[in-house]
């Protein structure tokens, strides 16, 4: 699960990068002068076309996420982490700090999710940039969370 996120996350990275390239030559381009504009244009052509192959792949990762079912069992693990067991809660419930990690971080899986019909956006900047962050602090989170023996 952290691999498919820290994947996701280096995808977004990528398409964050682009975006800002996109959006300082699209800037540069409306005030630049004639005989640079060409080329400017040019330059704006190949990296729309390489953000448009890293939407897809983008795209192709959240699918794969959600999909592989990872995040069905991530859900259902955390659940159980943020309340403890039945059997667990009459004798000891989870420590509070885990149990707050495991609501944060299916608080973070749900916002890096609703932030996919941003993907195919380039001007939305900001709204990439916080998937990414969702998406990066998922990864971190989990992998201190998560212990080599919980079923996940």
């Amino acid at each position: 699960m952290a691999q498919r996120i820290r994947h996701l996350t280096e995808g977004l990275g990528q398409a964050r990068d682009l975006d800002v390239q996109i959006l300082s030559v699209q800037s540069f381009a409306r005030t630049a002068r004639d005989d640079w504009r060409a080329g400017l244009l040019a330059i704006l052509k190949g990296l729309l076309a390489r953000r448009r192959r890293l939407q897809e792949k983008v795209l192709g990762d959240l699918d794969d996420l959600e999909s592989s079912g990872e995040l069905k069992r991530m859900r259902r693990a955390m659940r159980k982490i943020a309340v403890g067991p039945r059997k667990e809660r009459r004798i000891a419930a989870s420590p509070p700090v885990r149990r707050q990690m495991a609501r944060s971080l299916l608080d973070l899986l749900e916002e890096l999710l609703s932030y996919e019909s941003y993907v195919r956006r380039p001007g939305c900047v900001d709204e990439l940039h916080r998937m990414r962050i969702a998406a990066s602090a998922s990864a971190i989170l989990s992998r201190c969370l998560i212990r080599p023996t919980d079923p996940v």
